[in-house]
């Protein structure tokens, strides 16, 4: 009669959990007990009582930092008097007091000066931050947050643009230049920090000229972002792969219970017949033990990837 300690056949466990608040967050957790009790033939042909030893898996994956979208939002900036020059819009001059451009070059300007990179213009920021400049003159009101609750984080998300982080600049009144608008978030802590905010990649501009409070006046707004594409995401087909492994695992683990149980109850344990059953059940768990050397494997990437990514979003 072959004599086999039966050992424990667990099964991997991995859950995912999504979180938000400006941050993605999947995490898994995967643990594993197994033992292999293959009977070890001794010289004469005989089976002696020694066993394989355990191998055990205990490995999870790093959980991925919640996507924290922050919102750098400082005091809305008021000049004391109202335009002293009209906008062109109202005159039909030719001429450009105010601009996107100019006010993206002075920005810059002040960056470099301060040893940081120049930021990039980008689009989904250029009609978020006209979007803010014009709702301000249409709703009449001068604050990061419009009358229905929205803030920077909603209009950059709504022109689509994704992001870790961002930033928004507000200034209103009768300001002569480009230079001039920059200059007075330069000398505003807030602003300042916005504008050199080693950070931020990429800006948006919106500037549009109207009547505030009965006034003729300038509305300028900064959008800053980082986008989220600025910190790598870990692999979403290796967490599939690593899913679709613990389902094999879990469904190998299944058989190897019903395996196991059938060959207690089978009768007589010296035949042939139970021989077989024994050897199948232990190459069912040798089978299992490979597919987790795997999955530990697979599950060090992910967690080192993940590990990347959070660094990168924590800035």
């Amino acid at each position: 009669m072959r004599k086999i300690y039966f050992g424990l056949v667990g099964a991997v466990f991995l859950g995912l959990v999504l979180g938000l608040v400006v941050f993605f967050n999947p995490s898994i957790v995967s643990n594993v007990v197994l033992r292999v009790d293959a009977p070890l033939r001794d010289q004469t042909g005989g089976y002696a009582t020694s066993t394989l030893g355990a191998r055990p898996l205990s490995a999870s994956t790093t959980p991925l930092s919640e996507i924290k979208h922050e919102v750098i939002s400082p005091k809305p900036l008021v000049t004391a008097s109202a335009k002293s020059n009209v906008p062109p819009a109202a005159t039909g001059s030719a001429e450009i007091l105010i601009s996107r451009a100019g006010i993206v070059n002075w920005t810059n300007i002040n960056r470099v000066k301060n040893g940081l990179p120049p930021l990039l213009s980008n689009s989904y920021l250029d009609t978020s931050a006209e979007a803010k400049a014009k709702d301000i003159l249409a709703r009449q009101y001068f604050a990061h947050v419009s009358p229905d609750g929205k803030g920077a984080g909603d209009l950059v998300t709504e022109a689509g643009y994704s992001y870790i982080l961002v930033g928004e600049n507000l200034a209103l009144g009768g300001f002569d230049s480009n230079k001039e608008i920059v200059d007075a978030w330069m000398a505003s802590t807030g602003h300042r920090e916005n504008i050199l905010n080693k950070r931020f990649w990429e800006i948006g501009v919106g500037v549009v000229s109207g009547i505030y409070e009965g006034q003729e006046v300038w509305v300028a707004v900064q959008h800053f972002g980082l986008p989220l594409s600025a910190c790598s995401q870990p692999d979403a087909e290796l967490l599939t792969q690593i899913e679709s492994h613990r389902n094999l695992i879990a469904e190998l683990s299944k058989q190897a219970d019903a395996a196991r149980a059938e060959i207690q109850a089978f009768e007589p344990k010296d035949t042939p017949e139970y021989n077989a059953k024994v050897d199948a059940y232990n190459a069912l768990v040798r089978q299992v033990n490979d597919l987790i050397d795997e999955l530990r494997g697979w599950i060090d990437t992910y967690n080192e990837q993940v590990r990347q990514t959070n660094q990168c979003m924590a800035g």
